[in-house]
């Protein structure tokens, strides 16, 4: 009976023993393509092999899986990924499970949002003149433009990826409330930045300027005017004071003492306050041991500048090569020194230039500034070529006598068509007479006398050279005048022929008597 029952028991355990070894794994696996995507909508495809039901177990909210479950029928499964309105990259787990097989797992990596964002999407800034701050965050290298001439200023203009704090700012604002929209760009993205300025009253604007014109008033011997109506009277609007234009509105636009010869005294630095002149002209003032103030620059509304004798002395502000709506510029007849930035060649709107008779030095260059018609440098020390000369297309006037200008007259000095008078008279310029000069069909004038050319005078000036222009006879009607150069005249012989010693004109006609 013993026996027996140990052959069953053995029986039993060889029995369960190969019923443990039957048991099969079950098998899972997974393949996704594209597990990376941007940071917009997306969709991940997942195959899924299994010889069981499955199971997806998602990690985070912002994906979902569907279907998340299946059986080994079920061979895929479709991730979708929404959209990142963060800047940060985010990653996330899929778990797949199946029977006892070994889980698998889809990691799915999404990029962050291409963000320039702002901390407030307007700035508000008082009328006398404020900055404000706010911060920037971006994704990659930013800028903004912000036109020269603008009344609102940024700080920085550019950076990079994070978080940047940017100042605005802006001057007193002597108008009316003024906006602007200041758009930053970070590659395709733009991202626009309001900035409003509130504006003072017109009253209390008017009351200012009225301050401004009193302050004028005492610092140049207003008491002593030949006329001074209305100046200080409070029942006399500003309009109708002597010597000053206003708007429509009562503002200031022009001071014009043309006519008045007893100014004395000095040009207060105030007169920057009158934001919306566009005329300062002021001739025969006595200014002596006084200068130019430097906050003149700041009117930049001015269309002329006209301070001429007025006994002024020091440089010219360096503010003032900025005034870029300046069409007229006549700092003449006076004491001025230093030398002329190459800034003035932003004064692009110029017709009119005059510098004549100071102690202005160091290298002059015009070029570009091609709406110029008159231009004198009368008797400085300016020095250089005068090559910019073919640039000032439509001038009608040219005086540089008496300077220290040096290099040939260029030849395209024939593109001056406009060109009336020419005077280049004590200097140092020299190579011969360019033939081009004849091409200048509105000459009526030329003074190359005392510096120091050579060569031989163009057949086409000695063979009947004439000078053509328009004149009016005693009726006042417009005539033209044609007039041939005469070599025989001792005034016209000299201004052509008489050169510094030792230079002079190989073919010149015979000197007259």
């Amino acid at each position: 009976m013993a026996k027996r029952l140990s052959f069953l028991m053995m029986g039993l355990l060889l029995f369960f023993g190969c019923e443990e070894k039957e048991t099969s794994k079950d098998l899972l696996t997974v393949q996704a393509t594209g597990t990376s995507v941007g940071a917009e909508e997306a969709t991940v495809e997942v195959a899924v092999v299994s010889t069981t039901n499955w199971e997806a177990t998602k990690q985070a909210d912002w994906i979902t899986v569907n279907p998340s479950h299946g059986t080994s029928a079920d061979t895929k499964a479709t991730v979708e990924v929404a959209a990142n309105t963060t800047s940060e990259a985010r990653s996330a787990e899929i778990v797949f499970t199946a029977g006892n097989a070994e889980p698998a797992t889809v990691t799915i990596e999404q990029a962050g949002a291409v963000s320039l964002t702002f901390s407030k999407d307007t700035v508000r800034l008082l009328f006398s003149g404020s900055s404000d701050v706010l911060e920037l965050q971006a994704t990659a290298e930013w800028s903004v433009e912000v036109p020269a001439d603008s009344w609102c200023k940024v700080d920085p203009v550019a950076g990079t990826a994070g978080k940047t704090v940017v100042e605005v700012s802006a001057n007193a604002n002597d108008g009316t409330e003024r906006a602007m929209t200041l758009n930053f760009k970070m590659g395709d993205v733009t991202a626009p930045l309001v900035v409003v300025q509130e504006g003072e009253s017109l009253d209390a604007i008017l009351a200012r300027e009225r301050d401004v014109l009193m302050k004028f008033y005492n610092a140049t011997n207003g008491s002593g005017w030949s006329s001074s109506y209305g100046w200080g009277d409070e029942d006399v609007p500003v309009s109708e004071w002597a010597y000053v234009r206003t708007d429509n509105d009562g503002r200031v636009v022009t001071l014009d003492f043309t006519n008045e010869i007893n100014l004395k005294g000095s040009l207060p630095a105030e007169l920057s306050e009158l934001k919306k002149l566009r005329t300062l002209r002021i001739t025969m003032g006595d200014f002596t041991g006084a200068s130019i103030p430097e906050s003149l620059g700041e009117l930049s509304n001015l269309e002329e500048l006209t301070l001429k004798q007025c006994l002024l002395s020091g440089e010219i502000p360096a503010s003032i090569f900025g005034l870029t709506k300046l069409k007229v510029l006549d700092l003449g007849v006076n004491s001025l020194s230093g030398s002329i930035p190459a800034e003035i060649r932003n004064l692009t709107e110029l017709t009119y230039l005059s510098f004549e008779r100071n102690r202005l030095s160091g290298e002059l260059d015009l070029t570009g500034l091609s709406k110029l018609e008159d231009v004198y440098l009368i008797q400085n020390s300016f020095t250089g070529d005068i090559k910019f000369l073919e640039t000032l297309t439509l001038c009608v006037n040219f005086n540089i006598w008496r300077n220290k200008f040096s290099g040939e007259i260029p030849v395209g000095i024939g593109n001056l068509k406009q060109l009336e008078s020419l005077q280049l008279a004590e200097n140092n310029i020299t190579g011969s007479l360019p033939k081009e000069l004849t091409e200048c069909t509105s000459m009526r004038y030329i003074d190359v006398s005392l510096n120091r050319l050579t060569g031989n005078i163009p057949e086409e000036m000695l063979s009947g050279w004439t000078f053509t222009y328009i004149d009016e006879d005693e009726g006042g009607n417009e005539i033209t005048v044609t007039e041939e150069y005469d070599w025989t005249d001792p005034y016209d012989w000299k201004r052509i022929c008489s050169q510094q010693a030792g230079y002079g004109f190989d073919n010149a006609p015979v000197r007259p008597i």
